[in-house]
């Protein structure tokens, strides 16, 4: 009893370790697990039997025949014209017929056990999700056998191993549904954004060109004056300039360079932008700007640096309404993560906050949650760039009416801090 004990053990073990991804591996395992089966319990077929309609009727998908090594499959056994089988099936975690021509149970099953010589059956239902989907049916030809409860035991664990491998499989197929739905849904965003982005840009250039063929009809008007003409052709500079910005921001959001070669000192850059950061103080908004002594080299170009800080600062400032605490504070920290210093920028106010809906979407082009005219929501999509560019990455925490911090992590340029 001890050698059975293992040998059967022993194909446990081999079954265990199985893993199912796909269809091939499904089948493959199918036909492992049945030729295993056949040769634990010394039977001459074993096969998996699927139920179709309505468990009505059970159809051979599988059928391990241990002499020929030949896997058949597609015979069908109606469930109707065997009622105490089907019952038995229902019932029973193992169904063993030692001798099917006096069980009850089996006898129904007469043409199909006279065509292939088939003695005992030791059947076992196969559960997905807790349901009954297949039947695994080991057939012993020739003069009748026992079953003992070692082999009735086996029989329920080859089942339940193929459950399993089932629910794998099944899975496998939810998650690449999951992945493909998610690329679809990120596509669907993208192609929104692009949309908006479109509409936006067709929207701000076609008011420049209407704006510039008003003035150059005002110009092609008789009785000009050299001092009028001058006042136009002023305006339409100042027009082109803003047609300009508009295509240096679009330029921006699709940039992904390098790190400038040279390191600046964000500290310096600060402030000589501080006169600028003043005027935001006006309506009630009290600005408090914390910098260090010490130098912080970063590689970002410096241009750059300064949209990131005055789109930020801007943005807290339109946040406060009816004025407020704008915070801009510049401060460095050890990481651990990346063993490295690293430059933290933070810019907050005590404003109206943001809902997850307008979280999700700030940092794409021309999205934005200001009045028409207002804001053509290009600054933290030049934000992101520039800091995802220069290696940075950026942080945000907002809740409606909890106000907005915005947290910009960039790596210190070592060789130029210590060359100081």
């Amino acid at each position: 009893m001890k050698e059975e004990l293992s040998v059967q053990e022993a194909a446990r073990f081999t079954l265990v370790r199985k893993a199912v991804h796909d269809d091939d591996a499904l089948t493959r395992a199918f036909v492992s697990a049945l030729k295993l089966s056949a040769e634990t319990l010394g039977v001459a077929r074993v096969g998996i039997w699927m139920f179709e309609a309505q468990d009505t009727r059970i159809r051979c998908a599988t059928l391990y025949e241990r002499d020929s090594g030949r896997t058949p499959s597609g015979e069908i056994i109606d469930l109707s014209v065997c009622p105490k089988y089907a019952e038995a099936l229902r019932e029973r975690r193992v169904v063993a017929a030692d001798d099917v021509r006096s069980d009850p149970r089996t006898t129904e099953l007469g043409p199909y056990l006279e065509r292939h010589g088939i003695a005992s059956l030791l059947d076992s239902p196969v559960f997905q999700q807790g349901d009954a989907v297949a039947v695994v049916c080991h057939e012993h030809v020739g003069t009748p056998r026992v079953w003992t409860q070692q082999d009735k035991h086996f029989a329920s664990t080859v089942s339940d191993m193929l459950g399993l491998y089932l629910e794998q499989r099944a899975a496998q197929a939810y998650y690449r549904d999951l992945i493909d739905t998610r690329h679809e849904l990120q596509q669907h965003r993208v192609m929104e954004s692009l949309g908006r982005m479109a509409t936006a840009v067709a929207h701000d250039f076609n008011n420049l060109l209407l704006a510039i063929g008003l003035k150059a009809d005002l110009m092609r008007m008789e009785g000009q004056s050299a001092a009028n003409r001058d006042k136009s052709l002023d305006e339409l500079n100042s027009i082109v300039s803003q047609g300009g910005r508009l295509v240096r921001q679009l330029l921006d959001c699709a940039r992904d360079e390098s790190p400038a070669a040279e390191a600046i000192d964000l500290v310096e850059v600060m402030r000589d932008l501080e006169p600028t950061l003043r005027t935001l103080e006006r309506d009630g908004i009290k600005l408090d700007l914390k910098l260090g002594n010490e130098p912080v080299p970063v590689r970002v170009e410096r241009s750059r640096a300064e949209q990131v800080i005055m789109n930020l600062a801007h943005n807290a400032r339109d946040a406060l309404l009816g004025g407020g605490l704008l915070s801009v504070e510049l401060t460095t920290q050890w990481s651990d993560l990346a063993q490295a210093k690293r430059a933290v920028l933070r810019v907050a106010d005590s404003g109206v906050g943001m809902d997850d809906s307008t979280r999700e979407h700030m940092f794409e082009p021309f999205f934005t949650t200001k009045a028409k005219g207002k804001g053509d929501g290009l600054g933290l999509a030049t934000v992101y760039n520039v800091v995802n560019a220069s290696r940075g990455s950026i942080e945000v925490k907002s809740e409606l009416g909890a106000g907005t911090e915005f947290t910009i992590r960039w790596p210190v340029a070592q060789d130029a801090a210590s060359r100081r």
